[in-house]
């Protein structure tokens, strides 16, 4: 007599399901560290972009006399995509470029970002990160 078999027993799915849920809360763990590490790069990695995105532009309009209006206006021609709570601003007695970010950042996030914030000169006053352009 010959036994055939079609299918999975019960065993065999109740220990597959065990082991998937295992898995799972491991790796939910092991992402919920990494939230903050992924905002602090993130946020580093938006201000090199816009310190590249000013410096193209006042290559590229170097005889027009670059204004921060101008770039503001013109922002998209710049930029890969828009970036939110960044302002470029500068002050009328400074020539200056300054690059602002508004964006509140969690306590472990923004120790994360602390490791970047003296690479890229960023000053921190009222809540906002302010990095120096050129």
């Amino acid at each position: 007599m010959r036994n055939t078999r079609k299918g999975f027993t019960l065993v065999e799915l109740l220990i597959v399901v065990g082991i998937l849920g295992a898995l799972s809360a491991t790796m939910s763990l092991a992402a919920k560290d990494s939230t903050p590490k992924a905002q602090a790069v993130r946020l580093a990695n938006d201000f090199k972009l816009l310190r590249t995105a000013v410096v193209m532009y006042n290559i590229d309009s170097s005889d027009k006399g670059p204004t921060v209006a101008y770039f503001t206006e013109h922002s998209p021609d710049y930029l890969a995509g828009k970036l939110k709570n960044f302002t470029v601003s500068s002050e009328d007695t400074d020539p200056q470029w300054y690059v602002t970010c508004s964006e509140i950042l969690s306590a472990k996030a923004d120790e994360e970002f602390a490791k970047f914030k003296e690479d890229l000169g960023i000053t921190e006053s009222n809540g906002s990160y302010k990095m120096r352009v050129y």
